[in-house]
């Protein structure tokens, strides 16, 4: 049976796709689900008007990465961190605590996109990747400063 997918579907394909499955398969789980739809003009016509939708919100997205790349380019920030003898952190610098410094510069960003090579675990200025968008990514500095005590 052929039919023509709404959604993504793992092991199957992708939203769009025409696909040859057994007819078991497809009137006990993707017809109930509404994951497929047999393969007709009409269902094809709907398909079309779903991936003109998702392209233009993906494009949308991309730019939206790029305008915020534009503005991340060159960025420094700096976090204090204890430290011993030869700028050693007692620990190592996070994502999260990136993040945070990235939110009270006016970028609120998820720390899942922030990329960490190795371990921070020293003082200095150290590179750190942020991946916005499947193909949009920027590097920022962070410098990593002893904290002073009290």
């Amino acid at each position: 049976m052929e039919v023509i997918l709404l959604t993504d579907v793992s092991h199957v394909g992708r939203l769009g796709e025409l696909k040859r499955v057994a007819p078991g398969f497809a009137r006990n789980y993707l017809f109930p689900k509404r994951l497929a739809a047999l393969s007709t003009p009409e269902a094809k016509r709907l398909v079309d008007r779903q991936l003109d939708k998702k392209r233009a919100l993906l494009e949308g997205q991309r730019q939206d990465a790029l305008s915020l790349a534009d503005r991340l380019k060159g960025l420094e920030i700096q976090i204090p961190c204890a430290s011993g003898d030869g700028g050693r952190l007692f620990g190592s610098v996070t994502t999260r605590q990136i993040a945070e410094h990235l939110k009270t510069r006016g970028f609120t960003l998820d720390k899942k996109i922030i990329v960490i090579d190795e371990p921070i675990r020293t003082t200095g200025t150290h590179k750190v990747t942020l991946k916005l968008h499947p193909d949009t990514h920027t590097e920022i500095s962070v410098a990593v400063v002893p904290q002073v005590q009290q």
